[in-house]
C-alpha cells in the first residue's frame, strides 16, 4: 500500500497540470521554459570544460557516439579539445528553436486578456435586445436666406462621433512624435545614400 503513495501524489499533479486553466497553463510554460533553459546552459558549460579537459569524456557519452550512424563522421576524435564543445553545440542548436516557441506562447498567454469580461456578461444578460447606433449624417448646411453662414453653422450643432479605434492625437504627442523621426534621420553614422 505504501508503494502506491508516490505515483498516486504523482498522479493528482499531473492531473492537475493537464487541467486547461490559464494559470495552470502559464505556470507549466514558466516551469518549461526555465527548466529547458537551464538544461541548455549547463550543456554548453559541460561542452567548455571538456573543450579545457578533453580527456574527462565519460565513456558513456563516447559509447552513445559511437552507437549515432554517422556520428563520428562529422565530430571532432573523442579526446580532442573540440570534442565537447562541438557535441554540445550540436544537441543545443536544435533546441533553440523550441525554446523560441516557448518564449513566443509565454509571452502572447501573459498578454492575453479574457474575451468577455464579468461586467459584459452580466450586461449582455439583463439586456436581452441588441443596441445598434446608427452614424449621424450631416448634411451641409444651405444659406437660402440673407443669413451669412456663420450665423447658420453656429445654430446647427453638428455632432460627429470619433471612429473607434482610431486613436486621438493631441498637438503635443505629434510634435513629440515627428521630433523623435527628425532625430533618428538625424543620427550619427548614417548616410542619407
Amino acid at each position: 500500500m505504501a508503494e502506491l503513495i508516490l505515483p498516486g501524489v504523482g498522479f493528482a499533479v499531473l492531473l492537475l497540470l493537464c487541467l486547461p486553466l490559464g494559470s495552470v497553463q502559464r505556470l507549466v510554460l514558466a516551469v518549461t521554459s526555465w527548466v529547458l533553459r537551464l538544461a541548455l546552459i549547463v550543456l554548453l558549460l559541460a561542452g567548455a570544460y571538456l573543450t579545457l579537459q578533453p580527456g574527462d569524456v565519460p565513456q558513456q557519452v563516447a559509447g552513445i557516439v559511437a552507437e549515432v550512424p554517422g556520428g563520428l563522421g562529422w565530430l571532432p576524435p573523442i579526446g580532442s579539445p573540440a570534442f565537447g564543445l562541438s557535441l554540445a553545440c550540436a544537441l543545443v542548436a536544435p533546441v533553440v528553436p523550441l525554446l523560441a516557441v516557448i518564449d513566443c506562447v509565454r509571452r502572447t498567454a501573459r498578454l492575453a486578456q479574457p474575451l468577455f469580461s464579468q461586467e459584459f456578461q452580466e450586461d449582455q444578460l439583463v439586456s436581452a435586445t441588441p443596441v445598434v447606433e446608427t452614424p449621424r449624417v450631416a448634411s451641409p448646411p444651405v444659406a437660402t436666406s440673407n443669413e451669412p453662414l456663420e450665423t447658420i453653422l453656429q445654430a446647427q450643432e453638428i455632432e460627429e462621433p470619433l471612429p473607434v479605434g482610431v486613436p486621438l492625437l493631441r498637438p503635443i504627442e505629434r510634435r513629440e512624435a515627428a521630433g523623435a523621426l527628425a532625430s533618428a534621420a538625424r543620427r550619427p553614422g548614417r548616410t542619407g545614400k
